[in-house]
């Protein structure tokens, strides 16, 4: 719309176009044909900006995609890893209790035929109890057998014998001792059974 003002000055009234007047008259001095071209290759060029920002979109929810399966794969190794990492090391350390449980059968052995008071058989029954509780820091404990009901999946007999007074099925003897770190045997009891 064209602004008209009026000078006031004179009796005269005196029309003076606005500037938006001028640039009117220049766009209707335009041919037509032009301003459609024109209007077209505005068009054209805004249709091809929303195709590039449909594509770089389209782009963009790919490699988001992407980068979110790559961060779960990566989650999912990490896990497999600490897991097998964990399983390593309760493997290492069963392994190394394995090798020492002879031992403690040793010492076992060797102090049930002993006299209590002698100073040397003192010292290795400190080094026993020493061995005993590292082992038990460890989570290795022994399975109690003597005077148990018979369990095949956690006991190992060696053999059947009647004993007067005792149910059939009830461990009454223990020829070695189990030990158990966790929930898994490291070395099942050998037992005797009664008939």
């Amino acid at each position: 719309m064209t602004d008209i003002k009026y000078a006031a000055d004179s009796k005269k009234k005196v029309k003076i176009l606005d500037e938006s007047l001028s640039t009117e008259a220049a766009k209707m001095d335009m041919p037509e044909a032009e301003a459609t071209a024109e209007e077209a290759q505005e068009t054209q060029r805004i249709d091809e900006l929303e195709k590039l920002v449909a594509e770089m979109t389209e782009k963009g929810d790919e490699l988001l995609a992407n980068l979110q399966r790559e961060r779960a794969d990566f989650e999912n190794y990490r896990r497999r890893s600490q897991s097998g990492i964990s399983e390593a090391y309760a493997n290492a350390k069963a392994d190394v209790v394995i090798k020492l449980l002879p031992v403690l059968d040793n010492f076992d052995r060797a102090l049930n035929n002993t006299d209590e008071e002698d100073p040397f058989v003192k010292g290795v029954t400190m080094v026993y109890r020493q061995l005993k509780d590292i082992l038990a820091a460890l989570g290795v404990n022994e399975i109690e057998a003597l005077n148990k009901e018979f369990d095949p999946n956690i006991h190992d007999a060696a053999m059947q014998e009647e004993v007067p007074g005792a149910e059939p099925g009830i461990i009454c003897d223990v020829f070695s001792r189990g030990y158990i770190m966790g929930d898994r045997i490291l070395r099942h009891p050998t037992v005797k059974v009664a008939k």
